[in-house]
């Protein structure tokens, strides 16, 4: 690739990943409107529907499908934190949402790449997805932001975004864990409606 065409390819993928990282800071009730809720809702189930709003990654998804309650701490504390940042009473909150649909998988590396390099692509054009050194790219453009430093386990989720992104929190976590070689990406799907109507109503009960 000549290195005009390898300058002009950088800058699309700074120009992406901008508004997507300033998207990560959005809370997540503006992010998936996907259905209206009903606030008398009382079902108990799991429910079957909710992991149809993530097209990517639909098939590991639905095998790892439980709830919020049978996930680590470590991967439901970066759901808390997402809302509401540190929860101060989570013995208390965490019940009310044991019920919430929730996938935790740990994907390839390769695999998720690819998606994120498909996704690129259709945003900026074939020119990002079909280019040889996208890897390099990214790598460069991961280095120009601090990136937090992640243990190697346990290492916090990826959360999905439901539509056609890719990540509505976890580009950085997407660009550490890629970088230093790690095997396999955490990611973690909601029933985000769902967990952000229990959580907000239980905010709103606070004295």
């Amino acid at each position: 690739m000549a290195r005009s065409d390898s300058v002009a390819l950088y800058l699309n993928i700074v120009i992406i990943f901008i508004p997507m990282n300033l998207r990560e800071m959005t809370r997540p009730e503006r992010a998936v409107p996907y259905r209206k809720l009903d606030s008398n809702h009382t079902d108990s189930r799991v429910p079957s529907d909710w992991l149809a709003c993530y097209p990517l990654f639909q098939q590991a998804l639905a095998q790892g499908s439980t709830c919020f309650g049978a996930l680590p701490f470590a991967v439901k504390r970066v759901a808390f934190k997402r809302v509401i940042g540190e929860p101060r009473d989570y013995e208390t909150i965490a019940p009310l949402l044991n019920d919430i649909g929730a996938s935790y998988v740990e994907l390839s590396t390769h695999s998720v790449e690819a998606v994120v390099r498909q996704y690129l692509g259709e945003q900026a054009g074939d020119a990002v997805a079909q280019a040889d050194d996208l890897g390099a790219q990214l790598d460069e453009l991961a280095a120009l932001i601090p990136a937090p430093r992640y243990p190697d386990a346990p290492r916090p989720p990826c959360l999905l975004s439901p539509g056609g992104a890719v990540f509505l929190d976890g580009w950085m976590r997407f660009f550490t864990y890629r970088s230093r070689g790690d095997l396999t990406i955490p990611l973690l799907a909601l029933d985000w409606p769902r967990f952000v109507e229990r959580v907000q109503a239980r905010e709103e009960q606070r004295p």
